[in-house]
């Protein structure tokens, strides 16, 4: 027999499967506890504890509790005997591990084969901000802008409407007037100086945009020297998907609390810290925000302190997208859009209908319905 108190890490993050397949197909997992960010022990965080033997029993049932950090640890034994519940062994996959009770099991099942995963049915359209190894150079503020522009008319060719994390909120961004000078490495695109020698290049870079070369100029050595950058120092690093930030498209973040998928038809470029899922509509939009999607993705992620996950990319391409005719996407749609006029003013009666008929689409019961709003709240 082993019990052994570790990090709860291992139970849905992609360098645990390895680990997760091995106890799952060789040992017998009798006790699993899962303390979320509750501070149970001084030196570990997200503990839990496993319980497990050495050979494998069939039709083994293991005995799970997910705690409340709201209770006190003192009623830990009482909490154990009335809270816990069995799962089949069978249950703990190597793609992770689920604590959940078999009702709300059954309910993720269902909402699965009642849709696409939304890796699929974006085709795996999925990508990274703009890194630019040097932001304080190729990133500047609506006044810098305007001036480097009116230095030379040529800078507004290359000047584009820029977004931070703290941009993204939920449904659309807040442009906070950033702006991304934009010059694609010549791997990706000819420009006058692609192809020329270093000193020959820059003469022509520096008469092309003669502002911007000023501008840079004061950035010299750090450009130089820095790793992300493209065939000529002035150059971003390649990017082989400059066009999908030219399509509509879903902006997020790496970390949430709630639901927050903002819908973008302006072409923002984004840096690193969000990122982008492309030629997608706004119904996809409707059912990443709705309480249906954010239920599911809450349970299939690695739970961070305070309520907050982070959702990889493999989490994401799980989310079902149900099927729905083209007047039932049209309509969630509508909402959607009145969502974004509204700048997130006063949504909640829309959100509220989007909830209904996305949950409609996935043909859910009142009682699931209602461990879903359960849950959340």
């Amino acid at each position: 027999m082993l019990t052994y108190i570790s990090s709860n890490k291992y139970f849905r993050s992609g360098y645990g499967e390895k680990l997760r397949e091995y106890l799952g197909e060789r040992a017998t997992v009798r006790y699993l506890i899962d303390f979320g960010d509750a501070s149970v022990f001084e030196a570990i965080a997200y503990p839990s504890i496993i319980q497990v033997s050495k050979a494998k029993s069939e039709d083994c049932q293991t005995r799970i509790l997910n705690w409340d950090k709201e209770q006190p640890l003192s009623e830990f034994a009482n909490v154990f005997k009335t809270q816990s519940f069995y799962i089949a062994q069978q249950q703990l996959t190597s793609d992770g591990w689920r604590l959940e009770s078999p009702e709300v099991l059954r309910l993720l099942d269902k909402l699965r084969n009642a849709g696409t995963p939304l890796g699929k049915y974006v085709n795996g359209r999925f990508y990274y901000g703009i890194k630019t190894g040097l932001n304080e150079a190729f990133v500047v503020d609506r006044a810098t802008r305007d001036r480097l522009i009116a230095e030379h008319s040529s800078s507004a060719e290359v000047l584009k409407p820029f977004l931070r994390g703290r941009d993204v909120k939920r449904w659309s961004v807040n442009f906070a007037e950033q702006y991304l000078i934009k010059i694609e490495s010549s791997e990706n695109k000819q420009h006058l100086w692609s192809n020329k020698s270093d000193k020959e290049a820059e003469k022509i870079f520096a008469k092309t945009y003669p502002a911007i070369y000023a501008r840079f100029e004061l950035f010299r050595e750090r450009l130089v020297k820095r790793c992300d950058q493209g065939k000529y120092f002035w150059e971003l690093r390649s990017c082989a998907y400059w066009d999908e930030f030219e399509t509509p498209k879903i902006i997020l973040g790496r970390f949430m609390n709630v639901a927050t998928f903002a819908f973008d038809k302006n072409n923002f470029l984004h840096n690193d810290a969000l990122y982008t899922v492309s030629r997608i509509n706004e119904y996809v939009a409707a059912i990443l925000n709705s309480s249906i999607g954010w239920w599911f993705l809450s349970h299939i992620c690695t739970d961070l302190q305070n309520g907050y996950l982070q959702a990889y990319r493999e989490n994401l391409f799980q989310i079902p997208i149900s099927k729905a005719s083209k007047k039932e996407q049209n309509s969630i749609s509508n909402l959607v859009q009145k969502c974004l006029n509204a700048k997130k003013q006063n949504v909640e009666e829309w959100e509220a209908e989007i909830n209904d008929k996305v949950a409609y689409l996935y043909g859910l019961t009142a009682q699931e319905i209602k461990i879903i709003n359960f849950d959340l709240n």
